[in-house]
């Protein structure tokens, strides 16, 4: 699995219904690279001696900039590990 810098002080709740339940999952942005692509596995991390966590890529073409697509990724925090 692949190793991605992630800044956790981007993150925020992602709110979704499915039959008339509310869905919360925390997201975090990130910074696109070339082997992104939606659905992807990844390992999360900041601090090279703090956690990491694994999370699933997703693409927002909402909310990329300068005409990019913005990615980020569902936190699965059940997969923390401290390093």
């Amino acid at each position: 699995m692949q190793r991605v810098y992630t800044d956790f002080n981007t993150m925020n709740v992602l709110i979704g219904r499915n039959d008339n339940l509310t869905i919360e999952r925390r997201r975090v942005w990130l910074t696109q690279q070339p082997f992104f692509q939606s659905g992807l596995r990844v390992i999360l991390f900041q601090d090279e001696d703090d956690f990491e966590v694994e999370g699933t890529i997703e693409r927002d073409e909402y909310h990329g900039q300068g005409g990019n697509d913005g990615w980020y990724a569902i936190i699965d925090w059940s997969t923390r590990r401290e390093l």
